[in-house]
C-alpha cells in the first residue's frame, strides 16, 4: 500500500514539475518540437 501511495506522489510532483516547465519552456518546446507532439498536453 505504501509503495502506491508513494508512485501517486511521484507522479503528482511529476505533472506539476511537467506543467511548471511547459509555462517556462513553452516557446522553445514549440519551435523546437512537432506540433503533434505539442498539442499533447
Amino acid at each position: 500500500m505504501e509503495s502506491i501511495k508513494l508512485l501517486i506522489e511521484l507522479g503528482k510532483m511529476k505533472a506539476f514539475f511537467v506543467s511548471l516547465s511547459l509555462q517556462w519552456y513553452k516557446p522553445l518546446l514549440f519551435q523546437a518540437a512537432p506540433r503533434r507532439l505539442y498539442q499533447k498536453q
